[in-house]
């Protein structure tokens, strides 16, 4: 879906408010959560033709209750009790509705809490693009992670979700003001850009976060969720002729395997993902997100297919590589994070919190996005074992050694895997690299280890989701 969107914009923020109270010795309750939309005009968007709101609330997990105030449907309230030791957790879920006439709803959740010691908030927003009539599902997760309380404990949580309303095109402008922006999100297919005016344009991609490995558990015993590694971020600036045609892909989130039977397969994100492979129901892993790139003068479809035509590619944005975790060893594997030159490391923790560290073999590195030419290839070093990416394409899992993988991440060179390290098989993969074509671009690839702008116009500390893409008119 393409969207022209103006820099002038209305904020519509909904505010969720968690407030955590009067926590006994071995007992807790939690209680007041307000979601609240506070809505502020501006010229460029009719204010009673943007009305986003709760439709349904309902508690998932747990014992309390999940409502929306009688009369004021932009707040809901979540009053839970009875957690009583550690792992336990309580879950709502909100159902948000964009009821306006023509605007879409962009959306976005951010929590912070002022108590991590004794309580753990997970949030999670189904999709984070809503049409007008479309729905999406809000899920807030509060588990208790420490006992026994010695004495009261209170814990503020602020969940907020900002609605940017957003004016949709179907088809490409036919004409551009300076700062006008021109915004792609993902649909799993090619998408285009014609630059209606001769000039330089901001090119922005944002690559796909790997898939993630869910909780897992198995008797007495208990592996945390695993996020899978952020994309990366690249941004430069080119100039384009009136009529010269863009062609834009935006990775896709990898996927996840959880609990899945052996020889579940869960497909790498569009645009470069490697796949998961499941070996069987005790350990969970996630597939490689897709890389975000922005190429020229050939629609070759994925970044891949650019190898004969490397030229054309003007800008990358790497994807994450996907998680890991086991319990029969007991042990997980964060995704690398994509982007930046060389793409990042996947971590191994065991017990002992091992980091496997980047080991280098005939000039290329373990887990930092390089590659062997033609790919498919991996070399034993000591006890370690790895398999390299190739050019657009992070590495799939296979049935190894002593167990299968999660994907690597997408990106100019794909993601690389550890398949056995000390005798045990099962990893993440690492982050698919980023890449400016410095012959047309002037501009940077940045590491979604670091902070950089969100599609949203705030930071983040890596991109989360499928990836984005945005197309700015700066100077005529």
């Amino acid at each position: 879906m393409k969207n022209s969107r103006n820099n002038k914009r209305l904020q519509l923020l909904l505010i969720v408010l968690i407030a955590v109270a009067a926590l006994g010795i071995g007992y807790a309750s939690i209680s007041g959560v307000n979601l609240i939309i506070n809505v502020n005009s501006t010229a460029s968007v009719d204010q009673n033709n943007f009305k986003v709101y709760f439709v349904t609330s309902n508690i998932t997990t747990g014992t309390g209750t999940a409502s929306i105030d009688e009369n004021d449907n932009t707040i809901a309230y979540f009053d839970m009790f009875g957690l009583t030791k550690k792992g336990d957790y309580a879950i709502a879920t909100y159902v948000v509705r964009n009821d306006s006439n023509s605007v879409n709803a962009d959306l976005s959740l951010i929590v912070n809490t002022n108590n991590n010691e004794y309580f753990k908030v997970s949030e999670q927003i189904e999709r984070d693009f809503i049409m007008p009539g479309e729905e999406t599902l809000v899920t807030l997760k509060v588990e208790m992670i420490k006992t026994p309380i010695s004495s009261i404990e209170t814990v503020n949580v602020s969940a907020r979700i900002k609605a940017y309303p957003t004016n949709e095109s179907n088809s490409n402008p036919d004409s551009m003001n300076v700062y006008d922006l021109y915004d792609f999100r993902y649909t799993g297919s090619v998408e285009q850009f014609i630059a209606p005016v001769s000039g330089t344009y901001r090119l922005e991609a944002w690559g796909a976060q790997g898939g993630d490995a869910p909780e897992n558990i198995s008797g007495n015993r208990k592996m945390d969720f695993v996020e899978g590694g952020k994309g990366g971020y690249s941004v430069g600036n080119v100039f384009l002729k009136k009529g010269q045609i863009v062609y834009v892909v935006v990775g896709g989130k990898g996927k996840e395997l959880n609990n899945s039977p052996k020889g579940a397969i869960a497909k790498g994100g569009y645009n470069g993902g490697g796949a998961a492979l499941s070996d069987n129901t005790r350990n969970n892993q996630g597939s490689g997100g897709g890389a975000t790139h922005f190429a020229i003068n050939n629609n070759l479809g994925e970044l891949k297919n650019y190898n004969n035509n490397q030229d054309d590619v003007l800008l990358v944005a790497g994807g994450g590589g996907g998680s890991y975790n086991s319990i029969p060893i007991y042990y997980y594997s964060y995704g690398g994070a994509g982007g930046g030159e060389n793409g990042d490391d996947a971590i191994v923790y065991f017990n002992t919190k091992y980091r496997s560290t980047a080991l280098i073999s005939n000039g290329f590195i373990y887990s930092q996005g390089l590659t062997i030419p033609g790919g498919g290839q991996y070399a034993v070093l000591s006890d370690d074992t790895y398999l390299y990416g190739s050019f657009g394409k992070g590495t799939d899992a296979i049935i190894n050694i002593t167990g299968t993988d999660a994907g690597a991440g997408g990106g100019w060179y794909g993601g690389s895997k550890l398949l056995k390290t000390r005798g045990v098989g099962g990893m993440a993969g690492s982050g698919g690299s980023g890449h400016v074509n410095t012959n047309y671009v002037d501009g940077q690839t940045i590491s979604g280890t670091n902070t950089f702008i969100s599609p949203n116009f705030e930071s983040e500390t890596g991109h989360s989701g499928d990836g984005y893409a945005r197309i700015t008119l700066i100077n005529i």
